[in-house]
């Protein structure tokens, strides 16, 4: 794998007013075996238009990064900096290209950016 994949989720408000959640998570792999991963989440909650209350906004991001490999054919291991391992499900619909037009990673699919 090679490149930056990155996958995008937005979750409304539920209840009646404004807002939402969304999170983004980016992986960026290199040839030579090594990823970085990021991580973005964001909300933002107001009441109805002529309703009393306080809007609120909050956002968190975070990153890590260490080796990977493909094993077993549909498992990416991924060996953190720190010592922690973790194994994911993945699948590449365009087979075992440096550069999948699609990545589908256990957590969701991941489109390649510049």
């Amino acid at each position: 794998l090679t490149g930056k994949y990155v996958t995008q989720n937005f979750f409304p408000n539920p209840v009646p007013g404004t807002g939402g959640v969304i999170t983004q998570r980016t992986y960026v792999f290199s040839p030579a075996g090594r990823f970085e991963r990021q991580g973005f989440a964001g909300a933002t909650f107001s009441p109805p238009a002529g309703q009393p209350g306080v809007g609120v906004t909050v956002s968190s991001q975070n990153g890590s990064a260490g080796s990977y490999r493909i094993v077993g054919g549909n498992t990416l291991q991924l060996r953190f900096d720190n010592g922690a391992v973790r194994r994911l499900f993945a699948f590449i619909p365009d087979g075992r290209v440096p550069r999948p037009k699609l990545l589908h990673l256990a957590d969701g699919d991941y489109l390649p950016k510049p």
